[in-house]
């Protein structure tokens, strides 16, 4: 093998491990599914505190966080989430027919820009009640996507399916600010699914020994593969 092809393979294989590439800018992200580890690996702390009652509304500030959707409010539905959580009747980012409540997406807008966030959520499964369960008569399993933007710039989107009758979590620690979290239902039907507490850190992450380690490799692998192109 060649010197340089071995520096393009050496930068290829670590670029690809440390960073994901978005808009032309290099993004290192890290996405968490306990709060514990969330908290303890990025510094976050309740951005919301305990939900208040607030009746149907399309927007709301709770703490440093707002709210955004058609039509949502908050209930005391699920008992193993503390206090009330967010039930979405009609989702942001609907596509379909107006008022068909087939999407439990929202837009989270931080007051200023973050490095990390994420939420509590629950998705029931038993049908027909409402208490604990998904109010219609068929749960479907959902599926999710985020996108984290800042301003109406896209910083990443992350994929996600929730776990089933058990208060889950979604976090994502970013290497850049973001102030916009859009969360769209991209598989699911109109059954009930709720958000509790909103988490943030305006931390900014500091790279793992190993990341570090593959960025200055692939910074080397570049330098050389520069160097060995030159004529002599």
């Amino acid at each position: 093998m060649s010197r340089l092809h071995l520096a393009r393979t050496m930068l290829r294989h670590s670029l690809a491990a440390a960073l994901i590439l978005v808009g032309g800018s290099a993004l290192a992200a890290t996405t968490y599914n306990s709060l514990a580890s969330f908290q303890a690996g990025t510094g976050a702390t309740s951005a919301t505190g305990p939900l208040p009652a607030i009746g149907m509304t399309s927007s709301a500030t709770l703490g440093s966080v707002t709210v955004q959707a058609p039509s949502w409010l908050t209930v005391d539905w699920i008992t193993a989430l503390s206090g009330y959580e967010i039930g979405v009747s009609n989702g942001a980012g609907n596509t379909s027919v107006p008022n068909s409540y087939y999407n439990d997406g929202i837009d989270v807008n931080f007051a200023s820009p973050v490095y990390a966030a994420g939420f509590e959520f629950y998705q029931p499964t038993t049908p027909g009640v409402h208490l604990n369960g998904c109010n219609v008569p068929v749960c479907v399993d959902s599926q999710f996507q985020v996108e984290l933007k800042l301003g109406s710039t896209s910083v990443g989107v992350f994929a996600w399916t929730p776990g089933k009758d058990q208060v889950d979590f979604w976090g994502v620690a970013s290497s850049q600010a973001f102030n916009r979290m859009e969360i769209r239902e991209t598989v699911g039907t109109d059954d009930n699914e709720f958000y509790g507490q909103f988490y943030t850190s305006a931390l900014a992450p500091v790279p793992e020994p190993g990341t570090s380690a593959l960025m200055l490799l692939g910074a080397a692998g570049l330098a050389g593969a520069r160097r060995l192109r030159r004529p002599a």
